[in-house]
């Protein structure tokens, strides 16, 4: 199986309710649906894209890494969630880590992308920074509205080439709780569904380097 390139086009509803500072809950147990490791160049399962040579995402070493170190603005990728191996998953995680030349540098999880016209897409984000902040936000129409806006937390493993990891569970119809290496820091009221696709953000001049990608049902 290999997952493809978004092309779709569904209506994405937005409505945020209630939202909730770091704390101590604890992530939910799961059963796993998929993880991908990207282990088996064999079964990439992702696509092997270049754009010229201002960026790329390949498979190396065990990582999915998007190049976009000549690149002059971010380089999002979004992918279909494969529905037929992840039947009722409402739990998305992944581990990842960028490197960069500058000091700071943004990276992170897109979800529920739709491609309204070309180049633009109406898309969930879940971001952390190199410098130790994170973000969360919607994007309609162009404009962004946040559902937590940037935000310190020591959660967060600092400077470039360390690894993060973003969960993403829903924990009650369209109620979204966001953990980072384990801890919550926000939980929102979206009422849209869970993962109908799932994605990468990484700044321009970046190497986003994606250690894994679990999709998983909460078990608890």
């Amino acid at each position: 199986m290999r997952l493809k390139l978004l092309t779709f086009s569904v209506l994405l509803a937005i409505t945020i309710g209630k939202a909730h500072s770091q704390s101590s809950t604890q992530p939910a147990k799961e059963k796993v649906l998929l993880q991908m490791d990207f282990d088996d160049p064999a079964n990439p399962m992702v696509p092997n894209i270049v754009h010229g040579d201002t960026a790329s995402a390949l498979l190396q070493n065990g990582h999915y890494v998007l190049d976009a170190q000549k690149a002059s603005r971010f380089w999002a990728l979004r992918l279909g969630t494969p529905a037929e191996e992840v039947p009722g998953c409402n739990i998305l995680e992944m581990k990842m880590k960028v490197t960069a030349d500058a000091s700071q540098a943004r990276y992170g999880i897109l979800w529920n992308s739709v491609q309204k016209t070309p180049g633009v897409f109406n898309e969930f984000a879940f971001c952390v920074y190199s410098t130790g902040q994170y973000t969360i936000f919607a994007k309609v129409d162009n404009a962004a509205y946040d559902i937590a806006e940037l935000t310190a937390c020591s959660c967060i493993n600092k400077g470039t080439s360390a690894y993060n990891t973003l969960r993403i569970e829903e924990i009650n119809s369209g109620e979204f709780r966001f953990f980072i290496n384990g801890q919550m820091v926000h939980q929102a009221m979206l009422k849209v569904p869970p993962f109908t696709t799932f994605g990468f953000y990484s700044d321009a001049h970046t190497t986003l380097y994606v250690d894994y990608v679990k999709f998983a049902v909460r078990a608890d």
